[in-house]
């Protein structure tokens, strides 16, 4: 890579302007790909000055903020293009779950697709067969309304003993 020099003027004796060093800075960020001796090399000046300059100035936490500066716009303009094409396709999965002419199958999966957008996880058929399982023991759901706190009690501390708890310290 070919550097371009960009000579910096020395008027003052050693002395260079705020204008000097922060062109400087800039070419170190940029077409010096952050080498001192690079930068020394494109501007004139030495590389220990262009060292100083950068100690003393922090260059390398200046450039760390812009990078990070940089790298937050590029996520926000692409968070941009992702949300307008997720509006799209939540527009495209409620119209095809409203769409009475649209397939049983098609409906359904639109409707799960947009519930599982929303957190909500449909019940698998093995989730089905598991709740089944477990009603058959205990028994229909309903017959508990009668039942009193002790009894409800007594009804839970068997339950336990039929299933019990595998401690797993």
């Amino acid at each position: 890579m070919a550097i371009e020099l960009v000579q910096l003027s020395n008027a003052h004796g050693n002395r260079y302007t705020e204008a000097d060093r922060e062109a400087a800075y800039q070419l170190w960020t940029t077409i010096a790909g952050r080498s001192q001796r690079r930068t020394a090399e494109a501007t004139g000046v030495p590389v220990s000055t262009v060292g100083s300059w950068s100690q003393r100035e922090g260059w390398v936490e200046r450039a760390r903020r812009e990078d990070a500066d940089e790298a937050q716009s590029v996520r926000l303009s692409i968070s941009a293009v992702v949300t307008a094409q997720a509006i799209a396709s939540i527009q495209t999965a409620v119209a095809i779950r409203d769409d009475r002419t649209a397939s049983h199958k098609d409906r359904l999966n639109a409707s799960i697709w947009l519930a599982g957008i929303a957190g909500i996880v449909p019940i698998q058929k093995s989730d089905l067969q598991l709740r089944t399982d477990r009603e058959q023991r205990v028994g229909d759901r309903t017959a508990y309304a009668d039942k009193s706190t002790e009894q409800l009690a007594a009804m839970l501390n068997a339950r336990l003993q039929l299933d019990p708890v595998v401690d797993s310290s």
